[in-house]
């Protein structure tokens, strides 16, 4: 029997070796070494996976993507928050997520979606998902992982920054106590700017200059101050520290030409609220006005949902400003250096309507909703679109759940509506 020449035989093989060695390195740093991670959003019904240096196979966070068709965005879990860009160009979401302690923004674990024991691990902490869609195309330009609950989100006002206020840990029971942080974020090159250790529960965006608001610290017991940061410099501007009779922040805000900046606290089991508001240039305060929780929400749907701030500066101090919180609205004037309250009025001609969101700027409209907390999970919910000036609907939408997180865009032309679950739903308004 011929045996051919097993040296020759012996190089092939080598050869054939090398060669699938090489194929797999390849493919390994394209793959499992990038540091680039793509959310595929073409179908949001497909498993996302995003791959990391980190880990040997993809991270499965389930149906993530924007269908610019439908309108509807997918997130993992539950969706916290949603801003958009100013300029309308994105529109970024945040939903929970379970990472493992001590991990990086860039380099997420494995995440736990259940526990046979019903409890979590003292390792795991509740952290979230943040993506950042551009709105023609439903492309996803940013994404990434934090170790801390997101609260709130917000864009610069060139619309190239994302801010991300993370609250901190206090879970007594699992041994968890971690510090909040602002973290900033180059939109178009997908890169963290910035991490700021502070205790973020809201923030808001002035529509003038480089001006970011804060409403830090937590709880009923914890006394949260506001502050005004300089978005280029970093610096402190305002610091308040309101004495407040109340519970806790439920909404912050600016005026139309960043002259005001306003508070809402109030608390559901006084039914007590207060509004105060600040002149941004002197800091002073210009209005504080404590009244019943009747005031700014219908009774019915006190306990379901957190009654939205706005406001309308008069162009000199001899006319009249307007301030809306929630169900009512205040008609204010200045009286030297302060404001006075002329008269209170329904924001709405039917009070059995409650107030869930207004525009964010000189609001002309406003969006009401006719499930109230002890009807929460009876569909549908028809959410009306109102003209403030007119007491009109003008548009509405019919939901099968209820939602209290709805928010206009800065150019007026859409409307995020959060769904019970992983969905929000962009309308186009008229």
């Amino acid at each position: 029997m011929h045996i051919p020449n097993a040296r020759k035989i012996h190089e092939q093989i080598r050869q054939i070796a090398v060669r699938a060695f090489l194929l797999s390195g390849c493919l390994y740093l394209l793959l499992g070494c990038s540091g680039q991670r793509k959310i595929h959003t073409e179908n949001p019904n497909s498993k996302t996976k995003i791959q990391t240096a980190s880990l040997s196979t993809p991270l499965v966070l389930g149906n993530i993507g924007y269908n610019t068709k439908t309108g509807i965005i997918n997130m993992p879990q539950e969706i916290t928050a949603v801003a958009f860009s100013p300029d309308a160009r994105y529109v970024a979401c945040v939903s929970g997520i379970e990472v493992p302690k001590g991990k990086t923004d860039t380099q997420p674990g494995i995440i736990h979606k259940e526990h046979a024991d019903g409890e979590v691990p003292p390792n795991i902490l509740a952290g979230s998902f943040v993506t950042v869609f551009e709105m023609a195309t439903g492309v996803s330009k940013l994404q990434f992982i934090t170790e801390a609950v997101v609260r709130s989100l917000a864009f610069s006002a060139d619309s190239g920054m994302l801010f991300v206020g993370c609250d901190a840990h206090r879970l007594e029971d699992l041994g968890q106590d971690e510090a909040g942080y602002l973290q900033v974020w180059d939109v178009e090159r997908g890169k963290l700017l910035r991490n700021v250790e502070k205790d973020v529960n809201l923030m808001t965006v002035a529509p003038t200059g480089h001006r970011l608001a804060l409403g830090m610290g937590g709880g009923y017991e914890n006394l949260l101050s506001l502050a005004i940061l300089d978005t280029t410099s970093w610096r402190t501007i305002h610091q308040f520290k309101p004495e407040v009779k109340v519970g806790i922040l439920e909404d912050i805000a600016f005026s139309s030409d960043g002259r005001w900046f306003g508070a809402l606290f109030f608390a559901r089991e006084s039914s007590i609220g207060e509004v105060w508001i600040w002149d941004t240039r002197s800091g002073k305060t210009l209005l504080h006005v404590v009244d019943s929780y009747e005031t700014f929400s219908h009774p019915e749907s006190s306990h379901a949902i957190s009654p939205p701030l706005a406001m309308t500066v008069p162009g000199d101090k001899q006319a009249k400003g307007y301030i809306y919180c929630g169900n009512t609205r205040f008609k204010v004037k200045y009286v030297g250096e302060r404001l006075k309250v002329l008269d209170t009025a329904f924001t709405l001609p039917k009070s059995s309507e409650t107030i869930f969101a207004f525009e964010r700027l000189n609001p002309k409209r406003a969006v009401s909703a006719n499930s109230f907390g002890n009807r929460v999970e009876e569909p549908p919910t028809i959410y009306s679109l109102w003209n403030l000036q007119s007491q009109k609907v003008v548009a509405s939408w019919k939901f099968d759940t209820f939602s209290p997180q709805i928010l206009f865009s800065f150019n007026r032309n859409f409307l995020a509506v959060v769904s019970r679950g992983k969905k929000c739903h962009i309308l186009k308004l008229p």
